[in-house]
């Protein structure tokens, strides 16, 4: 049998009777080889490396597609510290971040686009435990992006439309505390649970801060109790008609400009929150209204429970966040979705068979023995991600059939033992409108001049194409690439893909066209919001 034994250089030696072989086995080849058959003619714009090992891999890629960036995920510090080559975009188990913070950080929507992950089998075998746990990370973070990148494509210019909206239309802000920071804050979703918890929360709503998702509304109102913050940041219809109950009850609603239109005829009441979306920031920033600044988030449940962490020192405790049906039965009754099928229901089409087509259409999946979505698994998984510090007080009140790792759930006594520990003074919450409020004529200036300024900024980018023949500007260019990605992503998303994939004349095409769909936009924007009205004062200018 032939022995190996190492030789100066490095490379193993056969010996085989009198006869010395000098094997020829190169790793970098190897590399190369796998790297080619794992792509197979792809022409990836991301590489994620499930643990590299010593790097070969790395250099292999880096030869192979010297302009696709790299992402390498370790899944030891051993084979970390052992590395030959090293990525500039690494993590590994001792970093100081958590492997889905990291994701988070370092992967964009767009990334999903020529994306490809690859593993590197010698190392998996040595770490199953250990890759077993990356991936199910990586693959809730993918989900995550993914749900972001289909909800930015239907919804971009949605979201611009209504922060300009908003912004002209909201005459007036708060400033000041958003709740009480020494009492616990319940939050009060609109999973069918909610129903067997309204008896505790009516016992308990005075010792707590009682907030509400939009969609809860209803449930919470027709038992007579009133919330302490309604949470809204749906840029849609519907969450408004979810508001239609609370109409001036001076209930405070705390939103972000890119939601729905129209709660001035709600409530004089509204807290700004900032999310890091470009326009909603230059508007804000522009007119340094006071606001709370969140994340931008897939769940309305998840922005509330960001606020209720940074608003107050106490527990954070989630009612009716049952992520999965019961039965056929999506929300807590009554919900604005049974009376809508009640309203359209007759002899051949009647209430529950709309609600079953409903669930069996929007929430096919079956996990652990009930109804749910992949929304809202990959909502789920989000909150099992939470950061250590968190999770220490957040709760979840009554259990659901789709179980959430790392989110403790309690029962009706240790629920009522924490809420009643809360303070049940009345001392006054300091709240006043925003003197920085701008008038109705400087807010529609304001606004016109934004417009104006993208659209010159996408009429620059043109002539760049037409006199250099290239298009990089629209995604080098910071103010180019966020407005093309929020209002025309779907084009967007071609462009990248045929940039590496076809010829120059037909990319410059696209971006003429991507750049030409973005300046109507903006121009019936203009036309929307109309002329600048008189000014009413001479304070006014």
């Amino acid at each position: 049998m032939p022995r190996l034994s190492p030789t100066p250089s490095g490379h193993p030696t056969l010996f085989w009777g009198k006869t010395v072989i000098h094997s020829t086995y190169d790793p970098l080849k190897e590399a190369r080889r796998f790297i080619l058959e794992t792509c197979r003619g792809e022409n990836p714009s991301c590489f994620i490396l499930l643990d590299p090992g010593l790097g070969y891999l790395i250099r292999a890629i880096r030869a192979q597609f010297p302009y696709s960036s790299l992402i390498c995920l370790y899944f030891s510090d051993t084979t970390f510290q052992m590395r030959r080559e090293s990525c500039e975009t690494s993590w590994h188990p001792g970093a100081d971040l958590s492997l889905a913070e990291f994701l988070r950080r370092h992967l964009h929507e767009l990334d999903l686009e020529g994306l490809k992950i690859i593993e590197w089998p010698p190392i998996t075998s040595l770490f199953p435990d250990e890759a077993r746990t990356v991936r199910e990370t990586l693959a809730q973070v993918l989900r995550e992006l993914k749900g972001s990148l289909v909800t930015t494509g239907s919804m971009g210019r949605l979201w611009i439309r209504n922060t300009i909206q908003n912004f002209i239309n909201l005459d007036s802000t708060l400033a000041g505390d958003i709740c009480f920071s020494d009492k616990p804050i319940v939050i009060a979703a609109s999973g069918p649970s909610l129903e067997e918890c309204i008896p505790v929360l009516k016992e308990c709503a005075n010792t707590c801060n009682l907030w509400v998702l939009p969609s809860a509304i209803p449930a919470i109102h027709e038992n007579g109790i009133v919330p302490d913050l309604v949470i809204l940041t749906d840029p849609g219809y519907y969450s408004i008609a979810y508001l239609a109950p609370i109409k001036d009850q001076g209930i405070p609603v705390a939103m972000p400009l890119s939601a729905a239109r129209g709660v001035w005829r709600i409530t004089r009441h509204k807290f700004l929150l900032l999310q890091p979306n470009f326009f909603e920031k230059l508007l804000i920033e522009k007119t340094r209204l006071f606001s709370t600044r969140i994340p931008a988030m897939g769940t309305v449940a998840a922005s509330a429970l960001d606020l209720a962490l940074h608003s107050t020192r106490r527990e954070v405790v989630f009612c009716g966040l049952d992520l999965c049906y019961s039965d056929i039965l999506s929300h807590a009754r009554p919900s604005l979705q049974n009376t809508l099928h009640l309203s359209s229901s007759s002899r051949l089409k009647p209430c529950y068979s709309q609600a079953y087509s409903e669930a069996a259409d929007l929430a096919s999946l079956k996990q652990s023995g009930v109804r749910t979505s992949l929304s809202l698994v990959t909502y789920a998984g989000w909150f099992s991600m939470m950061k250590n510090e968190d999770r220490k007080r957040v709760y979840r009140y009554r259990p659901s059939g789709l179980k959430v790792e790392n989110l403790e759930e309690i029962d009706e006594p240790a629920f009522k033992a924490l809420i009643r520990s809360g303070k049940t003074d009345k001392e006054r919450l300091y709240r006043e409108p925003d003197p920085a409020m701008p008038t109705l004529p400087q807010r529609h200036r304001i606004a016109r001049n934004l417009l104006r300024e993208w659209f010159h900024t996408l009429t620059s980018a043109q002539r760049n194409i037409r006199e250099q023949q290239t298009c990089r500007d629209i995604f080098l260019n910071r103010k180019i690439f966020d407005l093309s990605f929020f209002i025309n992503l779907p084009d967007l998303l071609r462009l990248k893909r045929d940039a590496r994939v076809s010829t120059a004349p037909k990319v410059l095409e696209q971006a003429r066209a991507l750049l030409c769909q973005e300046k109507q936009f903006l121009t019936g924007l203009l036309e929307k919001i109309g002329q600048i009205p008189q000014e009413t004062s001479a304070n006014d200018g």
